[in-house]
């Protein structure tokens, strides 16, 4: 399954012209995709590889679900290009060891473009008032929380 109701939250392009995104549900466990788009030889068509399922670690989804914020890299602030290689960075609006979201990383495995490493770097926790701690609605925000992490 290819994904479903991507959220426009902010495509990234790499060096090749690859498109990168995510999408809020589908994929094998129904909490949403990272995808990368790839156009093909004469650039009119373009192919969709699903790169990661998000819920697909184990049944209490500690790698998140609905990831619903920007995708970012390291340089994306200075107007660098993606190089395709190093980690992008989002965050997922449900699940989580806590349950309420996660910021999570995902890495191209070395000399193999399609299959990547996601890696759950924070979950939210909700405070006593039932107020969620933070969530990255924008790349600023984004970019805020990977610097204090």
């Amino acid at each position: 399954m290819d994904g479903d109701l991507p959220q426009g939250a902010g495509l990234v392009t790499d060096n090749a012209g690859n498109v990168y995104g995510t999408t809020t549900s589908g994929g094998s466990a129904g909490a949403g995709t990272f995808f990368k788009l790839s156009p093909n030889k004469n650039g009119k068509y373009w192919n969709l590889t699903v790169l990661y399922n998000f819920c697909s670690k184990n049944s209490a989804c500690t790698d998140g679900g609905d990831a619903t914020g920007p995708l970012a890299y390291a340089g994306a602030a200075q107007g660098l290009p993606y190089d395709g290689v190093s980690p992008l960075y989002g965050t997922a609006f449900q699940y989580g060891s806590h349950g309420h979201g996660v910021v999570f990383s995902l890495t191209p495995k070395a000399n193999h473009p399609n299959v990547w490493k996601e890696d759950a770097l924070y979950s939210f926790c909700r405070k006593r008032k039932g107020r969620i701690v933070g969530m990255a609605a924008s790349q600023i925000a984004l970019q805020w929380i990977l610097q204090a992490i």
